[in-house]
Parts: C-alpha cells; sequence; structure tokens
C-alpha cells in the first residue's frame, strides 16, 4: 500500500535524456519523487491516520539527505498531527522498511539483472545479509534465476511461497527520445510476468 503513489508514475515514467532511457527507481530525481510521494500519503489519509505516518516515516528516511527541505518540513508536520491522533509504533516502520527492502532485493538482484543497486550489495560468496526488524538479520541466495533461498527462514506461517511480478521487456537498452521508449514501454507484445520461488 505505501508504493501507491507510484502506480500512476509507472504509467508514464520520467526518460533520462543523458542516458537515453527511464530513470530507475534508484535514480529517479528527487524533485519528481517528492511529488507523487506527497500526493500519495495525502491519498493514504483518507484511508488511515497509521498507513500514512508509517509512509511519511518510511519515504523520509529512505530519501535520507535527498529530500527537499520543503518536503522534510511538511512531512515532519504532518507526522506530528497524525501521530497526535493514531499511535504509530516503531516496530511498525522497522517491519515496513525490511519488507520494503526485502522486495526491492528480489526485483534488483536476481541473476538476470546486470547491475545491482551498491544500496543492495551486502555480498559475500554470492550471497547478501538483509537486518531484519529484531536486529537479527537474514541470508539471501540466488540458486536459479527464478529461486531465491533465505536463511533462516522468515515466512514459518506460509511456507516455501511464490509470487508473480509484472515485467515489461524492453527490446533496446537506450532510446533517442522519450517517445520512442514510451512506444516499447507500452506495447501490449513487450508485457509479461516473472514469477519468482521464496525458498528455505
Amino acid at each position: 500500500m505505501h508504493d501507491s503513489s507510484w502506480r500512476d508514475e509507472d504509467e508514464s515514467p520520467l526518460f533520462d535524456v543523458a542516458r537515453g532511457r527511464f530513470f530507475d527507481f534508484a535514480s529517479y530525481p528527487p524533485d519528481a519523487r517528492v511529488r507523487f510521494y506527497s500526493a500519495g500519503i495525502d491519498a493514504l489519509e483518507s484511508i488511515g491516520a497509521a498507513v500514512a505516518a508509517l509512509t511519511s516515516m518510511h519515504y523520509l528516511r529512505l530519501m535520507g539527505r535527498a529530500a527537499p527541505e520543503k518536503f522534510r518540513r511538511a512531512e515532519l508536520a504532518r507526522q506530528h498531527r497524525l501521530r497526535s491522533s493514531q499511535r504509530v509504533v516503531n516496530t511498525d516502520l522497522e517491519y515496513l522498511r525490511f519488507l520494503d527492502t526485502f522486495s526491492l532485493f528480489v526485483c534488483m538482484t536476481s541473476p538476470a539483472v546486470e547491475e545491482h543497486p551498491l544500496w543492495l550489495k551486502n555480498r559475500e560468496d554470492d550471497k547478501s545479509v538483509l537486518q531484519t526488524p529484531n536486529q537479527g538479520s537474514l541470508t539471501m541466495r540466488w540458486t536459479a534465476a527464478d529461486r531465491l533461498a533465505v536463511f533462516p527462514f522468515p515466512f514459518d506461517t506460509v511456507g516455501n511461497f511464490e509470487y508473480t511480478i509484472p515485467v515489461v521487456h524492453l527490446p533496446r537498452t537506450t532510446y533517442p527520445n522519450r517517445d520512442a521508449a514510451l512506444a516499447d514501454y507500452r506495447a501490449p507484445s513487450n508485457r509479461t510476468s516473472w514469477t519468482v520461488f521464496i525458498e528455505r
């Protein structure tokens, strides 16, 4: 739910003229990011104070020093207002951060991905370590293109599971302009899905 603000943006992503391709999650310009972050948190307020406050806190921590000062001040004021009427526990924020990072790891570090973000590269012997909310850690390793082994396994209540992720396969790595990139991005023939198996 906290990523609902990305939905409209994903339909028409920003184009990086210098690189000839769309901005990815890690390189998305902060000024553009806070525009839909703010709108997304506004929308979440209609659902509940807790989810809006958590998302605001998560976004500020995610952006760190890259957060524009105007956005930072507005969100701190929002958090103060919302938290006065709805108890938000820090543990909730830690779980949100953990699950968000876990999903980014799955989407951005698979063997099919050529460039892994530096902030997800806690790697040793082809393994990665992710901190958990209870100060523990998970070791994760891709055993195949669609299989991720996790130890200790944190999802005992559901056991091994799979989930399917919508994927756009662009036939080119760079484009001369945004219109050409959008044409391929929106072509139904380039839309598919990827199923990943999370297991012990």
